[in-house]
């Protein structure tokens, strides 16, 4: 990646505004040290890693820019609303993706809109240029927030914005009603679903959603009108409630890019445990061959597999252990609330 950018960014010169679509916290921004650079990036980890290194990094993009680079995130559909927002928000646009990216078909979709400058071909990649030609990507449009599933609304690029989740509903499935009840925790929440069902429960006095996708948790700030609810935009991982949880839900994701991760899962199910109440409780639904049974093990006193199906298990774990629930002394919460 980094020597395919090189190479075309040597076609600017002098110092230049950047704008740099959907990198990801591995990103190599050296390449960049000649230019005035703007990140853009839904993720709230990324935006925190990229911050602390001293970049300028927000979930949204701003002003007009010399030029514009697009990391091809997996879903096409978001890939063609990047470049569309790119070629209206620059003069020309860098696209960079692997083979496994659908980079290839990507760049012949951009050259039957407009004419394509240099391609670079390195490290089983490719990255092109062209001049921004914003009337040519006009139907690629994002359409934002949008009701694609019947009384939800929900936008492209995040988890399931098409369907309701399987796991997730065979989760809210299996709770019984009278597990439900206090302080709820939906961690990973992404547009909303599951905190939506649990709150139809009126034993529930609060509900925190807690998601780090900024574009799912706008959706899930849209779907959740019950006043017990807060939406927040935060990392699961490192979320610190003010106030300990009865119960967290949890399906957790196991994806950073698309190799699978199960360590992130595993970060969620630490982190659940640190935020709930000596006699709490979490339950969790996972596909099947995912290991999280010693990590669970860790940190609750009592595990149990109680459902599931071929694909997913659901598992109710109860009493986190001492060593779990353990908080540094002066640590804060300085994630952003909003109801």
């Amino acid at each position: 990646m980094t020597m395919r950018l090189e190479t075309l960014l040597e076609t600017f010169t002098r110092p230049s505004k950047i704008i740099v679509f959907s990198p990801d916290d591995n990103t190599d921004f050296s390449i960049f040290k000649d230019h005035h650079v703007e990140i853009v990036t839904p993720m709230k980890p990324f935006i925190d890693s990229f911050t602390a290194q001293g970049l300028k990094a927000d979930p949204l993009p701003e002003g007009l820019h010399d030029l514009s680079v697009v990391f091809l995130p997996r879903s096409k559909k978001q890939a063609y609303s990047l470049i569309e927002t790119a070629s209206r928000l620059s003069n020309h646009v860098i696209v960079d993706g692997q083979k496994y990216d659908g980079i290839d078909s990507v760049i012949k979709a951009v050259k039957k809109r407009t004419n394509i400058g240099t391609v670079i071909s390195k490290s089983h990649g490719k990255a092109a240029i062209f001049a921004s030609n914003p009337s040519a990507f006009q139907d690629w449009k994002d359409l934002g927030l949008h009701e694609v599933i019947e009384g939800f609304k929900t936008q492209i690029g995040i988890f399931s914005y098409d369907r309701i989740d399987s796991a997730s509903q065979l989760l809210m499935q299996s709770i019984p009603d009278t597990a439900l009840k206090g302080h709820i925790g939906d961690f990973g929440a992404g547009w909303g679903y599951m905190s939506k069902i649990a709150l139809e429960n009126p034993a529930i006095k609060t509900l925190s959603a807690i998601e780090a996708d900024y574009n799912a948790y706008i959706c899930a700030k849209e779907n959740l009108h019950d006043t017990r609810s807060s939406v927040i935009w935060a990392d699961a991982r490192s979320y610190r409630s003010a106030q300990s949880f009865d119960t967290i839900l949890m399906n957790p994701p196991f994806h950073v890019s698309r190799a699978a991760d199960p360590s992130l899962g595993q970060e969620f199910i630490r982190n659940a445990a640190r935020n709930l109440k000596p006699k709490g409780s979490l339950w969790l639904v996972a596909n099947r061959q995912l290991p999280y049974e010693t990590c669970l093990k860790e940190c609750f006193k009592s595990v149990q597999e109680v459902g599931g199906s071929k694909m997913f298990k659901i598992i109710h774990a109860t009493f986190p252990t001492a060593q779990s629930t353990h908080k540094l002394k002066g640590e804060a919460n300085a994630s952003k609330e909003q109801k």
